[in-house]
C-alpha cells in the first residue's frame, strides 16, 4: 500500500544475538555490550558510526559476524532516522512484544484438535481477548 515509503525496523535484539553467535565465548559479552551501546545512541549518525566501527573490528575477528552486522544496517536504525529512538525504542526496536502474543496464542490453539473452517479459527482467536 505504501510502496517505497514503507520503513521496516528490524529487531535489534535478534540482530545483536545473531552477530555474537559467530564469536568465541571470551568476547561475546564485550561485543554484545558494544553493539547495545551503539543502539542506545539517540543520534542516527552517531549510532551508525559506532556500528560501522564495530563492523570494521569484527572483520579481523570473524568475517561472518561482521557481515551479519552489516546486513540490514539501515533497517536496524530506522527509529534513529525518524528521531524517535528515545520515545519508541523500548517498544519497537525488538519483536518481543508480538512474539509474546504469538506464543500465547499458539499455546492455547495447540489444544484445539479440529477446526471446521478458517472462520472458526478467527472467531476463536478473537475470543481469546476475554481469556485469562
Amino acid at each position: 500500500m505504501f510502496g517505497e515509503y514503507v520503513l521496516i525496523q528490524r529487531c535489534q535484539w535478534h540482530k545483536r544475538e545473531n552477530v555474537v553467535s559467530y564469536l568465541n565465548e571470551e568476547i561475546k559479552e564485550r561485543y554484545r555490550r558494544k553493539i547495545q551501546l551503539a543502539y542506545y545512541e539517540p543520534d542516527y549518525k552517531e549510532a551508525k558510526g559506532k556500528l560501522l566501527e564495530i563492523i570494521e573490528e569484527l572483520k579481523d575477528i570473524n568475517l561472518s559476524a561482521s557481515r551479519s552486522l552489516e546486513e540490514g544496517l539501515e533497517e536496524i536504525l530506522i527509529l534513529h532516522k525518524l528521531w524517535s529512538v528515545e520515545d519508541l525504542g523500548k517498544s519497537l526496536t525488538t519483536t518481543n512484544i508480538i512474539e509474546n502474543v504469538n506464543s500465547g496464542i499458539s499455546r492455547i490453539l495447540k489444544n484445539v484438535k479440529f477446526w471446521r473452517n478458517s472462520s472458526m479459527r478467527s472467531r476463536f482467536v478473537v475470543s481469546l481477548s476475554n481469556y485469562g
